[in-house]
C-alpha cells in the first residue's frame, strides 16, 4: 500500500470589489473580485472565500474601507451561511476590521455582509477577507 497524501490547510485571501455601492439603510453582501497574491485562484467562488484543502483552526480577518460615515453600521462574517462574528463601530471609522478564530474544513465558505445604517449610499473603496492557519 502506498503513502496517502493529505492536503494541508494553507492561508487564503480574496479582495473586495472596489467601488461597490452599498445602499442606504440596508444590509448588502460584500462582493469580492480577485484573489490575494500568493493565494490559490480557486479560493474565490461566488463571492465566497472557500477553504480548498485540509481542516484545522484558523484566524479569519475581514477588513472593509468604506467611504462615508460608518457610525453604527455593522460588518458581518458568515461561515457556511451562519453568522459567526460581527462588529459595529460606535464612532466613524475609515477602516472596519473584524477578526474571528474557529475551526474549518475543506469546502467551508466564508462570506460577508455590511449594514449601512445611513440615509445615503456609501462605497467600498477596498477590503479583504483572508485567513491564516493557527
Amino acid at each position: 500500500m502506498g503513502n496517502v497524501i493529505v492536503p494541508h490547510l494553507v492561508p487564503e485571501g480574496i479582495n473586495a470589489t472596489a467601488g461597490q455601492s452599498l445602499a442606504a439603510a440596508t444590509t448588502s453582501a460584500i462582493t469580492f473580485s480577485s484573489v490575494q497574491a500568493g493565494t490559490p485562484s480557486a479560493a474565490l467562488v461566488s463571492n465566497a472565500l472557500v477553504v480548498l484543502a485540509g481542516s484545522g483552526k484558523v484566524t479569519v480577518t475581514l477588513t472593509i474601507n468604506p467611504s462615508g460615515s460608518t457610525t453604527f453600521d455593522a460588518l458581518y462574517l458568515y461561515q457556511n451561511g451562519t453568522q459567526v462574528a460581527s462588529v459595529t463601530p460606535t464612532t466613524n471609522q475609515a477602516t472596519i476590521t473584524l477578526t474571528y478564530s474557529g475551526a474549518v474544513a475543506r469546502g467551508d465558505q466564508f462570506t460577508a455582509q455590511y449594514h449601512n445604517n445611513n440615509f445615503v449610499a456609501i462605497t467600498v473603496s477596498s477590503g479583504a477577507l483572508s485567513f491564516v492557519v493557527n
